[in-house]
This record gives C-alpha cells, sequence and structure tokens, in this order.
C-alpha cells in the first residue's frame, strides 16, 4: 500500500553501486516425508485417467490426491521397496518398475482374493536375474507390449499379457551407470540412452549412436557427454540433454539412413549440469539443473531459481498436469509443485531477500518495472531501489543505492510519461515536489515547484493521477486538495479545488471516471461532487477505510482494516448502498490492503494474509498461493502493466502474475469414493477409487456409515467443494464445503443412496456423481417370514390354547352336569321323600300334638332343602348358562312367590337377549340377588303392587325391582344384613346396587353389571 510513511523513495541513474543478478523464481510448494511423502527421492511421476498423482520413491509407492499421500510399500505386495518408475498401460492398468522386476496393481476384487494389493513379474529367474530383473524404465507400445530398461539391456514382453520369464532382450547393455531414459515417439520408435550410447529400435531394427568421440569417428556431439534427458515434443522433434549441451535430432533425408544431430543453444554456469528434461505442453522444454530450472522454448531460456546457492533442488523427474502445474521430483528433497509460469517471483538473489522490505512497484511507460523498498529494520533515507526490464521476462534486477540525504516520499509518473517527485525536508514538516520531463528519470533534469507555481509549503500525501491525466495530491495540517493543471506556457500550476469541510490526512485518492473525488483519511471516506464535501457513511462502526478503486464497470470498491471490503454500485447516488464481503464469504482477513483489476474483470485483493481473485462470473473468492519461502504473505500493494500483468509487493519480494495464465476452471470435476467403512469394517475398494458401489444387504447392527471421498486436485485445495445428499434421509443436496468426509449413525432400516458430486472455482458440477446403494436390513423380529413365522406360531398356540379351554370348559360341564344330575337324582329325591314321609305321618298323628310340629317342621324343612336343591341344581346345570334361563327362572319365581300373597306383579324382561351367555358364578349371584329382593319385598314391604324389569343396554344388565309398600327411611335406619349380603354378592361379580326408600313412598332397588 502507498503509505505515507513508506511510500516510493524512487530510482536514479546516480547510484552508488549496482550489481546484476538472477532474480526470477517461480513459487513452490514443498512436499516432504512431513506431509506424508513415501521417501524424499522421487524418480518418476505418473498421473493416471481418474487424475491421480503416482509416485515412484526409493522406498515405496505413493499416491497423492491433491489433499493427502496414500502410500504403498512390499507389506501391500509390491516385489522390492526400491522404484525406479511408474506408468499405465493402454487398459489403465498400473504398473511400477522396481529392483526386483516389475509390479501391477491389482483392482479391487482381485486384491480381495489374493489378499495384496500388487502382482510382481520377474523378467527371468536364470543365470545373473538379480541384474536383470533390476527395472528403471517402462513403457507400452501401440499393441500394449511393455519395454523394459533393465541392468543389462533393453528388454520386451512377449505379448501383451505380462508373464515372467516371456521377455526377450531387444538391446545388451555392459554397464548402467546413469538413469537410463526410455520414449516412445508417434512413429512408433523406441528411444532408450544408456550412459553415453542411444539406440533407435524401429520395425525391429536398432540404430545405435555414440555420444563421444573416438578416433576417427565424427559423432557431431561433444566428448564424454552423457545422456541426461530424453523428450519429444508435441510437433515431434526429438530433443536429447546430455550434462552441458541440448541437441535436436535431424531425420534422415531417406529410409533406412541414419539421422544426425543438431546443436542448440543453451547458457550453462560451470556449476549446473543437466538432471533431466520434460517436454512442455506449449512446444518448449522444462530442463532440470542443479538448483535451477530452464523453461527453453524456440531458442530462448529463462533460468528460474530453485533452492539457494547453499542448498539447491537437484530434479530428478518431471511431469506436467492436466490443471497446468508443473511436478518436480526431486533428491531426498521431496516434491515440488509449480504453476507453470502464472507466476514469477523477484527478489534480486539471495543477498537481497533477507535485508529488503519490496513494499511498491510500478509499471513505467517504456516497459521497465521500478521496485522500491528499505531495510526491515529502516533508517531515514535509507531506502534501495531496483530496476530491470521484468516486463520483457529479462529476470534481472539492477540494484541502486541513492546519494545521502536523498529523502524522497512519494514519486509518480504519469500518462505524458513525465515524472513527479515529492521529496521532504526538517523531519518531514517541509515537502518539495520537482517535475521532471519524460520519459527518462534524472534527477538533475526539470525543477522544483514554487509559490509562483502556486505551490504552498507544508506536509503532503501522496501523488495520484486520475483517468483524465490530472495529478492530485493532499496537504496535511489544513486539509486542501490540489490539483496540478498545465498553464499555457507549459508549466505545471498547483490549483487549490477543496479545502473546507475536510478532515485528516489523505491516505489515498480515486477520482470516478463520474468525476467525484474520493478520498479516505483511514477512519472516514469523503467524497467531493458538484463542488460539495461530504462524508460517506459505511454500514458498520468504524469501518478504517485504507483503499479505494473504481473497475472497469463503475463500480466503488472500499478495503478496509477490519471489515473487508465495501463495494457500490451507484457510487454517485445520494447515499451508495453498500455490499460487504467479509470472511464468510470467502476472504481469508478483514485487513484489505490494497485492490486492483485485472482485463477480464475479476477482482483481486491484497490481504494481510495473501492475495485473492475474485471470479467476475461466480463472485467466489480463491486465494492465489505465492508458494513458499517468502518472508511475508502481506500484499502491500498491487500495480497492472500494459500488458495485463499484476505485480503484488510482498516483504522481500514482488511477484509478477499473468492471469491468463492461471488454472482455469476444470472442464470436469469427476469425484470417487475414497474410503467408505461399514459399522468399522472398510468396504474393498480399487486404489483409484470408486464411482458406483452397491455392498451386500447390511445387517440391523450395521447402520453407521463413514464415507470419504475426493475429486483429484492439484489446483488449490479449497478450489473444489462437495456436496451429498442421503436419498430416503436428505430432500436435497447439501451446501458446498470442504469437508471430505461424512458420518451416518443409527440409520433407520431401509434402501438407501448416497450421492456425492464436487463443485468447482466456476459452479460447475460433476457430470457424474458418485453413488452408493445400499440397504440396511430390519432387525430379525421384523423381517417378514419372522412375522409369518410369528404369527402361525401364535396361532398354534391360540388354538392349543383354545383347545385346551373348550376341552377343559367340557370337562367342567360333564362335571357340572353330573352334580347336578346326583343331585337331582339322589339328594332332591330323598329329601323330596323325607318330605312326603314327614307329612304321612303328621297326618297319622295329627291328634298328636308333641309330633305333629315337629314332623311339620321336618316336613317344611325339606321342601325349603327341596327348593334350594332345586336352585343348586339349576345353577350347576350348564344347559342354563343363558340370560333366557334366568329370566325364565325369575319370572316363575316371582308369581309363586308374590300371587300367593295377593301382590300385583308387572313384569318387563327382554325378548331379543335370550341367548346371551352368562357365567355360571354370575348367573348364580344375579338369581340369589333377585330371590332375596323378592322375598324382603314380600315379607316387609306390605306392597299390593310390584314392578320388575330387566334390560341389557349397550353391554350393561339392569335389573330393577320396585314396590308401593311402606318404604323406610335409608338415613335412620341402620343397613340390615339382608342389604349388606346383596351388596356383597353384586361386588363379588362386579355388579352395583342401589336402593331408594322413603316412608310411604316404596322401595326400588337397581342393579347393573357389565356383562
Amino acid at each position: 500500500m502507498r503509505n505515507p510513511w513508506r511510500l516510493l523513495l524512487t530510482i536514479g541513474l546516480l547510484g552508488l553501486s549496482a550489481f546484476i543478478s538472477r532474480a526470477e523464481r517461480l513459487p513452490v510448494r514443498q512436499y516432504t516425508v512431513a506431509d506424508g511423502l513415501a521417501q524424499g527421492t522421487v524418480w518418476a511421476m505418473h498421473q493416471d485417467a481418474r487424475g491421480f498423482l503416482w509416485l515412484a520413491t526409493s522406498d515405496g509407492l505413493s499416491r497423492f490426491d491433491g489433499y493427502r499421500f496414500t502410500n504403498y510399500g512390499v507389506r501391500d505386495g509390491l516385489g522390492y521397496a526400491q522404484l525406479r518408475d511408474v506408468i499405465s498401460d493402454r487398459r489403465g492398468r498400473l504398473w511400477v518398475a522396481t529392483g526386483d522386476g516389475v509390479s501391477l496393481l491389482l483392482d479391487e476384487k482381485e486384491a480381495v482374493r489374493q489378499g495384496r494389493k500388487f502382482k510382481n513379474f520377474l523378467l527371468t529367474t536364470g543365470e545373473g536375474a538379480e541384474n536383470i530383473n533390476d527395472t528403471h524404465r517402462i513403457l507400452f507400445d501401440a499393441e500394449n507390449r511393455m519395454w523394459c530398461v533393465t541392468f543389462l539391456g533393453l528388454y520386451r514382453a512377449r505379448s501383451a499379457e505380462v508373464a515372467t520369464e516371456q521377455f526377450d532382450r531387444v538391446v545388451t547393455f555392459d554397464v548402467l551407470n546413469t538413469p537410463p531414459q526410455l520414449v516412445l515417439d508417434r512413429r512408433g520408435r523406441v528411444w532408450v540412452s544408456v550412459d553415453g550410447q542411444l539406440h533407435c529400435i524401429e520395425s525391429g531394427k536398432v540404430t545405435s549412436y555414440q555420444l563421444w568421440q573416438k578416433a576417427g569417428e565424427t559423432a557431431g556431439l561433444p566428448e564424454l557427454r552423457w545422456v541426461k534427458g530424453l523428450a519429444e515434443l508435441p510437433d515431434g522433434r526429438i530433443l536429447l540433454a546430455t550434462n552441458k549441451d541440448l541437441y535436436e535430432f535431424i531425420e534422415p533425408a531417406a529410409a533406412g539412413r541414419r539421422g544426425s544431430w543438431r546443436k542448440l543453444p543453451l547458457r550453462l554456469s560451470p556449476q549446473n549440469i543437466v538432471g533431466t528434461i520434460q517436454a512442455a505442453a506449449d512446444g518448449g522444454l522444462w530442463i532440470g539443473s542443479e538448483g535451477l530450472l530452464i523453461r527453453y522454448r524456440d531458442g530462448r531460456q529463462a533460468d528460474y531459481r530453485l533452492g539457494n546457492d547453499t542448498n539447491p533442488f537437484r530434479v530428478m523427474s518431471f511431469l506436467s498436469d492436466r490443471d497446468g502445474n508443473l511436478w518436480l521430483g526431486t533428491r531426498q528433497r521431496g516434491l515440488l509443485k509449480l504453476k507453470g509460469e502464472a507466476l514469477l517471483i523477484y527478489d534480486g538473489g539471495d543477498r537481497l531477500v533477507p535485508v529488503m522490505d519490496i513494499y511498491y512497484s510500478h509499471a513505467t511507460h517504456d516497459g521497465r518495472m521500478i521496485l522500491a523498498g528499505r531495510p526491515i529494520s529502516p533508517r531515514a533515507c535509507n531506502e534501495t531501489f531496483l530496476t530491470g526490464n521484468l516486463a520483457q521476462g529479462q529476470g534481472a534486477l539492477t540494484r541502486l543505492q541513492p546519494p545521502p540525504g536523498l529523502c524522497i516520499h512519494d514519486v509518480l509518473q504519469d500518462s505524458r510519461q513525465n515524472w513527479w517527485v515529492l521529496r521532504w525536508l526538517a523531519d518531514r514538516k517541509i515537502y518539495k515536489l520537482r517535475f521532471i520531463p519524460g520519459p527518462n528519470l534524472n534527477f538533475s533534469a526539470g525543477y522544483e515547484l514554487t509559490a509562483t507555481d502556486g505551490w504552498v509549503d507544508g506536509g503532503y500525501g501522496v501523488l495520484y493521477e486520475d483517468h483524465e491525466g490530472y495529478v492530485w495530491l493532499r496537504k496535511g495540517g489544513g486539509g486542501q486538495i490540489f490539483r496540478i493543471e498545465h498553464a499555457d506556457n507549459g508549466r505545471p500550476r498547483v490549483v487549490e479545488v477543496v479545502r473546507e469541510g475536510v478532515t485528516g490526512f489523505a491516505i489515498y485518492f480515486l477520482r470516478h471516471p463520474s468525476g467525484s473525488l474520493w478520498w479516505t483519511d483511514g477512519g472516514t471516506v469523503w467524497r467531493n461532487q458538484y463542488g460539495k464535501v461530504a462524508a460517506v457513511a459505511l454500514p458498520v462502526e468504524k469501518p478504517r477505510p485504507r483503499w479505494l478503486f473504481a473497475d472497469g464497470k463503475g463500480r466503488l470498491w472500499i478495503g478496509t482494516i477490519e471489515h473487508g471490503v465495501f463495494m457500490t454500485e451507484s457510487p454517485d447516488s445520494g447515499q451508495p448502498r453498500f455490499v460487504n464481503y467479509t470472511a464468510a464469504d470467502g476472504l481469508p482477513s478483514g485487513q484489505i490492503i490494497t485492490i486492483n483489476e485485472d482485463d477480464d474483470g475479476n477482482h483481486w485483493f491484497g490481504t494481510i494474509r495473501g492475495l485473492y481473485r475474485q471470479s467476475e462470473k461466480t463472485g467466489r473468492f480463491n486465494p492465489v498461493s505465492f508458494g513458499e519461502n517468502l518472508l511475508s504473505s502481506a500484499v502491500s500493494y498491487l500495480n497492472k502493466d500494459q500488458s495485463g500483468h499484476l505485480w503484488a509487493s510482498v516483504m522481500g519480494a514482488v511477484i509478477r502474475i499473468n492471469p491468463r495464465l492461471l488454472p482455469r476452471p476444470a472442464p470436469q470435476v469427476p469425484v470417487y469414493f475414497n474410503r467408505v467403512s461399514l459399522a468399522g469394517e472398510p468396504l474393498a475398494l480399487g486404489e483409484t477409487g470408486a464411482v458406483n458401489l452397491s455392498p451386500p444387504a447390511l445387517a440391523a447392527g450395521q447402520n453407521n456409515l463413514e464415507i470419504e471421498f475426493v475429486s483429484p486436485n492439484f489446483r488449490d485445495e479449497t478450489a473444489v467443494r462437495y456436496q451429498h445428499k442421503l436419498e430416503g434421509v436428505d430432500s436435497d443436496w447439501s451446501a458446498p464445503g470442504n469437508a471430505r468426509e461424512v458420518n451416518y449413525a443409527r440409520l433407520a432400516a431401509g434402501s438407501y443412496t448416497f450421492l456425492v458430486r464436487a463443485v468447482g472455482d466456476a459452479g460447475e458440477v460433476s457430470a457424474e456423481p458418485a453413488s452408493l446403494r445400499f440397504t440396511i436390513l430390519r432387525p430379525v423380529w421384523q423381517r417378514w417370514w419372522f412375522v409369518l413365522v410369528s404369527l402361525i406360531g401364535l396361532g398354534a398356540i391360540g388354538y392349543g390354547l383354545h383347545r385346551y379351554r373348550l376341552t377343559q370348559l367340557l370337562r367342567v360341564e360333564r362335571v357340572r352336569t353330573r352334580i347336578a344330575r346326583d343331585l337331582h337324582d339322589d339328594v332332591g329325591a330323598g329329601l323330596s321323600q323325607i318330605s312326603l314321609l314327614s307329612e304321612v305321618i303328621q297326618r297319622r298323628a295329627s291328634d298328636d300334638t308333641a309330633i305333629a310340629e315337629p314332623l311339620s317342621a321336618i316336613a317344611g324343612t325339606s321342601r325349603e332343602l327341596v327348593d334350594t336343591m332345586s336352585d343348586i341344581v339349576w345353577t350347576n346345570n350348564p344347559r342354563f348358562d343363558h340370560l333366557g334361563d334366568l329370566v325364565h327362572r325369575m319370572r316363575r319365581f316371582a308369581s309363586e312367590l308374590l300371587t300367593a300373597r295377593g301382590i300385583r306383579l308387572q313384569t318387563d324382561f327382554p325378548a331379543n337377549d335370550g341367548d346371551l351367555p352368562l357365567e355360571p358364578e354370575t348367573r348364580r349371584q344375579i338369581y340369589l340377588i333377585f330371590k332375596e329382593a323378592s322375598n324382603n319385598l314380600a315379607r316387609h314391604s306390605g306392597c299390593d303392587e310390584a314392578n320388575i324389569s330387566l334390560h341389557v343396554t349397550d353391554g350393561w344388565l339392569h335389573l330393577r325391582i320396585a314396590d308401593n309398600g311402606c318404604g323406610f327411611d335409608l338415613s335412620s335406619t341402620a343397613e340390615g344384613n339382608g342389604l349388606r349380603s346383596l351388596r356383597a354378592r353384586a361386588e363379588s361379580i362386579g355388579g352395583n346396587i342401589e336402593v331408594d326408600s322413603h316412608p310411604g313412598q316404596g322401595t326400588v332397588l337397581k342393579f347393573t353389571l357389565l356383562v
């Protein structure tokens, strides 16, 4: 940011000392064993059809999905721990070159069957097997036959199906001292290099090239040069790199002749030797050297530092992935990831980084870049300046130290290519403005403005040029704002524009294309519109604005220190409405230091925690990584040059960004299941993930799932988000997020389909979501067959119980019948005989009172016992277990009892409920209650009329016995044994008795029972 206390001091041609150093390097992300890589030396890399990276290391195989490494070793079935190459055949199967043959990665079914993940094949088991099986390189030809470079030769499989001891030796080697190279070109030729020899195999014929001179021979190549790299460019050219030189193969003029080699210009310092080469997608070449990465294209090269002079990176392998990243495998330093040439870091070399804080960059109109900085512990007038044609890709900076005492506050080159230099004197109390006609900056030229030109001494803020070419500046203290205009004589003149109503010290200016003037003093945003100055309120307290920017669509952006960025689409309205973007929208920090816009309309935000780009299409914020080894991630200034490059200033470095080379949204974002665990048991998956899974039905207790998924992503860990849903539970997709794991616990029984899809930078989603279809079975006791068996069992039990009950009832009925018959036939007959005999004797002894009275009593008692016996027999006889039998008995008893006493009887008995069954005990108690109540009515009521009714309504039996007798007072009469007996009988069968009686008004007895 152009801070008034830390702004650009400037560059001049008056430096005391200057040096040129290699300044360019690419932003690097390093992955090591600490990140999960199997081992630090990466010999080869391969990206499979699904996008996963496979890394052959000195101690196993690593798979990388952009988030995590998964490692494989001898325990997984690899034949040897030290690997040299990894590649896929034309069927998509993954093969690894090991120190003891080749290994094939098995699919999930075969891996489960064999109990290991790899199957190993040996080239031979005979003599010299150890050296022959030591495999260094693999490729597959058009027929999908494997070619292998081993320690002793080049071998070819006899068929497309690889098998042990089914290889033929094509070329024999004496010894192998350097890593060999193996290439299949578009013509079908196989190229293999061995130390200082190169062999080309075409249609079974081997053509060999000696890469160093022998006596009497002219090979066209320098002496003692071993092959370090071999590559075919996209246009079909074959390039070869030796220790120090680069060569292009010249195709022979006629078939059957030998080709030749043409040396290409390549600049290498004495300490640099070539390690390996890789064709670039745009037709150029990447060359890995000791501590140096070279970009070679059309005879031109750009050098990028790798590491530093004391600890350089040594490149062993290359890989260009589908996202435009360049991967470098190193010796003992792990894996390096570079975002191509979209970002270039300039830090002036290792000698500059520890001491310089580069906080400002400026693109001049002649294409040069001017950088300004100061020591991290600054002293007054101790700034350092750098200049160079970085925009033209020269990759060199010139460092100049200004003369002592030159204290420059700000510098500006305007659109007319004139220079304005604001310097300060007397501890920043007095400022002077110097005008230097352009385009060259020369402090001895030009002149300082004076009072005649409208200049007023005092403290000043920054210089600013608006879209019309006017230069503005603000004076401290009084708070005036000045605009510099050109008089007729061509001499600049300072004109005061704003004087009243302004407070504070302006730290940034902006003149909107509509004509309004905006500035901020760090606490308030001010606007001068139509000559009127007013504060513009932001929708937060103490917004602390620090940066203003107007984009190509006229929108105004305000960066703050704590509240992110505010944007308004109507900056000229009376009260602009602002949209606030904060961490909730994807910004990492509320501290927005600088804002700019690229040529495609995307917005860039320099924050205290790095650089972020907001897509104009989607509105999403994505970080732009500068790699590692920077002193700070805070971006202090963003500048756009005429080529459309953005320049971001950070502590100790400035980064050139080519927005058009940054990875574009992927055309597709496939997603795969990485791990599925069912109730703690992992599901067998392929090592390259799975798209559609249908495991066997799960038991009821296996209702907890852990699901992990991934979309191989090497652009940025936050670029891809994920959505998921569980059909049968979720009605819609989840909100996009970065989580790659979902847990479900205690799912109910049923059939489910779990779907997951990836969401890319621009909102694109996976063409095919990954699906997991599974069924959780019901518990055994809820399954249909168990329910059916249970119902059948219950039915059988019920039927058995019913049969048992019927048997018991029949037994009881037979017992009751026998008892009733015995009582009637034996006891009843005996009592009747006693009664008759008593009456006969009584008539014969009628004159003898002493005998007649006892006989009369015996006869009466016998008759009563006969009646009682008749009731008992009736009660126990199962033939009379219905309501109709009870009614018949009651009607006969009441008629005989009451009619004999001259009492008129009215009855109301049911006509349709005669078949209602009654339990024997219930029937007995009801009859005894009725009998007791009728006897009481006949003996004590003194009535001449009685009314008896019995009805069954809604399952309730109602018995009512009423008379018109003398009645009695219930409140004053103690309850006798008869009434207590009635109540006891009623309660014994769950019934209830109510008695209503008043003196002289008769008595009503009501009996109710649920039947």
